[in-house]
């Protein structure tokens, strides 16, 4: 009895080391996907937010395109753009080069549209954060 008790709790383990590794490299990627250049400060920033991505083709390394797909986001805002990543790697930066649309369709909940940085998708992006209004106003000024 002890060793198949010994086994199972190894195994256990192992499946438990192999889940954290893959959570930090997606924490990882969220990281990078969201990073600035050292020049330009953070002015807002929400990290590790709950919310569905909407994308309308495949693009590598990229959410399943056709349905809803629910991941946690970085969201990072500076005074020249706003860029939003996911486990997935970067997934909009918005910018008065690179339109988009944030909108806040009511309290706490925020909806952030554009292009993938490939240029081969449309994505977007239901949120909840709060001070969702906050976020809107600085995306104002890209337009």
């Amino acid at each position: 009895m002890l060793p198949w008790l010994l086994a199972l709790l190894t195994g256990l383990g192992l499946l438990s080391a192999v889940n954290a590794l893959l959570l930090r490299g997606r924490a990882a990627r969220r990281a990078a996907g969201v990073a600035l250049p050292p020049e330009e400060p953070a002015l807002q920033s929400g990290l590790n937010l709950p919310a569905q991505i909407f994308i309308d083709r495949q693009v590598p390394g990229g959410p399943s395109p056709g349905g809803r797909t629910a991941d946690r986001v970085s969201l990072l805002a500076s005074a020249r753009r706003l860029r939003l990543a996911s486990g997935h790697g970067r997934l909009v930066e918005i910018s008065a080069e690179r339109p988009g649309e944030v909108r806040s369709p009511g309290p706490r909940r925020l909806v952030v549209e554009g292009a993938h940085p490939s240029g081969e998708a449309r994505v977007r992006v239901e949120l909840v954060v709060d001070g969702a209004e906050a976020w809107v106003a600085r995306a104002a000024g890209w337009r």
